[in-house]
């Protein structure tokens, strides 16, 4: 992601990164560039080129322009595009797990760096790290946009790092799962499959645990689990289906 400190900049980045994947065209492989912006912008240095928009300048993989803000998501989502330049626009309340670097050409304040920078912080299969490269703010800068957050922050009691494998521990004593399960079930989340796809594998993993929850098969410890937990379990797995089904 580019955080511009214009709309008129983020259109210059725009055309420059065009023009740079243009012109290396082995070095840039598989990349390509979205602009997020509001209304229309026009460049003193192009007066004559018709005024710039959003949904002029992005297409979809049919070649189509993107007019909404449910499809410009899902295709920045997708493959077709790696590179997102924005200015306030997006640059705030964009949930998306793949973004992993951002360079910052503008000034952050407040509450507006701490949002900005937050949008890398979303977790996906396979990364591992974040990035940013800001050209205006100082180290300093952020550390006191930062700041009040820390200082109203608050915990009571301490944080045992060894709970969740006392946890993980405890749940394979009832034989729920096995590793090759958890492997499974990891590779496919991961992946995006078409709709009826999906259904059909979350029909099988209803299947699997409704049978492992309900203690048919070799899960001899079953009856020692409260029929509230099973219930509660239940009605969360048909929540994630209904959730990866939409």
């Amino acid at each position: 992601m580019v955080v511009a400190d214009s709309r008129a900049n983020a259109v210059r980045y725009y055309l420059a990164i065009k023009q740079y994947l243009k012109d290396h065209p082995q070095e840039s492989a598989g990349c390509d560039v979205m602009i997020a912006f509001s209304g229309e912008v026009i460049l003193d240095e192009m007066p004559t080129e018709k005024p710039f928009t959003e949904s002029s300048m992005n297409l979809d993989e049919n070649g189509k322009y993107i007019t909404t803000d449910k499809k410009f998501r899902k295709v920045f989502h997708s493959s077709l595009y790696n590179i997102l330049v924005v200015a306030n626009k997006y640059q705030t309340g964009f949930d998306e797990p793949l973004l992993h670097s951002m360079y910052v050409d503008k000034k952050l304040r407040g509450v507006a760096a701490v949002q900005t920078l937050s949008r890398l912080n979303r977790t996906c299969f396979g990364k591992e790290s974040t990035f940013v490269l800001d050209f205006e703010n100082t180290e300093e800068d952020i550390k006191k946009a930062f700041q009040p957050f820390y200082e109203g922050a608050s915990m009571e009691g301490t944080t045992d790092p060894n709970f969740v494998y006392d946890l993980r521990n405890n749940l394979k004593e009832y034989m729920l799962f096995n590793y090759d399960d958890v492997e499974k079930f990891n590779s496919f989340m991961a992946k995006k499959q078409e709709k009826d796809r999906v259904r059909r594998q979350l029909a099988d993993l209803r299947e699997y645990c409704v049978r492992s929850l309900t203690g048919t098969g070799n899960f001899q410890k079953m009856n020692s689990i409260p029929s509230v937990t099973i219930s509660a379990n239940l009605q969360g797995l048909m929540h994630i289906s209904h959730r990866l089904s939409e």
